[in-house]
């Protein structure tokens, strides 16, 4: 299958908010390429951290670490003051040995080069065909960075004591001699059985969220959810019914499903997400191990895929370093 095409940067620009989840206001995002290809994204918090010599230098380890050469640098503000930030930035990155072959930002809805070119003044497209190959992926595009953090919230005003007291009677009798009664527990056996399967239905009742927690209790559970993350697809539609179900959970079974949140949005390049997600996680669980291991991974160069064939064949979750 081919890959979609940008022509010019104001394609590029446009198309930016469906890589990265939301639209960026006051931020500067950097494109890694290697080729043609989009390698992954970066994204400033606002424009001015750009100027952070120690950012820079993070960013440069993190480029040259994964053998980027060339990158894109794309702001977003109506602030005349962000050019002086992507000066700074592209200068430490020309000193690194980074070629900058796009360089300019958005403002009032058009491209601006840095320096003027021929591409100056263009409006941004209503759409590309990036952007259509993203949506049809399943990608979605948030009003902005703290929009798509919410996303990740627990859900407010949910009564999440129904499912704890519901998810304790599973588990009590799970763990009895008489297992599960198949009157009373028929939905949440069925929907186990399920997700044993290598199912992952979205869960809507209190007998489906009990499942959703029993199960991710369990680690041969988790290390099944965590394989079925080999492909970057298969993570993003994961990964959106992970964050429902730990937004309705509390505790160790919130705390395991927020972890799977946080590697499924690493792996389909969702940093913000993976961030917020092991944040999350340690909140609801201060001792969950996959969280703890995420946050030094999500800030190292390790390659995705490396590190989740190390995760699922590693004797226990627990064993992974």
């Amino acid at each position: 299958m081919s890959r979609p095409s940008l022509s010019t940067p104001a394609d590029i620009a446009a198309t930016i908010p469906y890589l990265i989840g939301y639209r960026p206001d006051d931020q500067i995002t950097l494109v890694a390429l290697r080729g043609t290809t989009i390698a992954y994204t970066a994204t400033t918090r606002t424009h001015d951290e750009a100027r952070d010599p120690a950012i820079a230098d993070t960013t440069i380890m993190h480029l040259t670490a994964n053998t980027i050469t060339d990158v894109a640098i794309i702001g977003y503000s109506d602030d005349d003051a962000i050019d002086v930030s992507i000066a700074v930035l592209q200068e430490r990155l020309h000193d690194a040995g980074i070629f900058t072959p796009v360089v300019g930002y958005v403002s009032k809805g058009c491209w601006h080069s840095i320096p003027t070119d021929q591409w100056s003044g263009q409006p941004l497209p209503d759409s590309t065909v990036a952007m259509c190959h993203s949506i049809d992926k399943g990608a979605s595009v948030a009003d902005s960075r703290q929009s798509l953090i919410d996303t990740l919230q627990p859900v407010g005003a949910f009564d999440r004591a129904p499912i704890a007291a519901e998810t304790a009677l599973l588990r009590h009798a799970r763990t009895t001699t008489q297992g599960l009664d198949t009157d009373r527990h028929h939905e949440a056996a069925v929907l186990l059985e399920r997700l044993w399967d290598g199912q992952l239905p979205r869960p809507d009742t209190i007998a489906q969220f009990a499942a959703y927690a029993i199960a991710v209790s369990d680690e041969s559970f988790r290390r099944h959810a965590l394989q079925r993350l080999a492909s970057r697809q298969r993570a993003l539609r994961d990964a959106d019914t992970w964050i429902w179900v730990a937004r309705h959970l509390t505790d160790t079974a919130a705390g395991h499903a927020y972890a799977i949140v946080a590697v499924a949005t690493w792996l389909s390049g969702r940093s913000l997400l993976a961030h917020e997600a092991i944040h999350q996680s340690r909140t609801a669980d201060a001792d969950n191990h996959l969280a703890r291991l995420m946050s030094t991974v999500a800030h190292s160069t390790v390659d995705p895929n490396d590190f989740l064939h190390h995760l699922t064949h590693s004797t226990s979750l627990r064993d992974a370093q």
